[in-house]
């Protein structure tokens, strides 16, 4: 429900003691037409109180369940929405307009993430260097990538191992002849 405007009990004790509406718009320094459609809603209905309105009232985002949702995020901010709206017995859309229409929040999923260390950042940009440098020279060819088990392909005794995090792989060395 709509708050009343606070010059509306003004109004109307003016309306109640006979001022015209140009002496109430001079004293209580408002607008012409809140003095004139307050003076009528009074004078219509007899009361001060707001006129009836159409549509279906409000059940689900009574004052009541706004403050236990606020009290219930202040004290789990990783609250899923998802498991309140069950918990409230109201939809999830409904949940989600609530929190971000009522409270005034954004809801989001956290999401989880490696934390690198300044070590591995640097191990992994020496990987990074050394794989662009393959591309350069054509060894890159001989690294495969996989997300299958690690295995390793043996050639034969005589050879030099190229490796990487994922998978390590012994390629045949050709011998120069002088």
């Amino acid at each position: 429900m709509v708050a009343p405007f606070p010059y509306r009990t003004a109004i109307i004790d003016c309306v109640k003691s006979r001022m015209t509406n140009s002496e109430i718009i001079k004293k209580l320094k408002v607008s012409r037409v809140l003095v004139f459609r307050t003076a009528q809603r009074y004078r219509r209905l007899g009361t001060s109180d707001d006129m009836q309105r159409s549509g279906r009232p409000v059940t689900v985002t009574t004052p009541e369940a706004v403050k236990a949702v606020r009290e219930k995020i202040r004290r789990t901010p990783e609250r899923s929405v998802r498991k309140m709206a069950k918990e409230y017995k109201m939809s999830r859309e409904s949940m989600r307009t609530f929190v971000k229409d009522k409270l005034k929040m954004i809801p989001y999923r956290m999401q989880k993430g490696a934390f690198l260390s300044q070590k591995n950042k640097t191990l992994r940009m020496k990987k990074a260097r050394k794989l662009l440098a393959g591309t350069k020279d054509g060894s890159h060819l001989t690294t495969l990538f996989t997300d299958k088990k690690i295995f390793t392909v043996e050639a034969n005794k005589e050879a030099k191992i190229i490796g990487s995090s994922l998978l390590t792989i012994r390629v045949p060395v050709k011998k120069k002849k002088f």
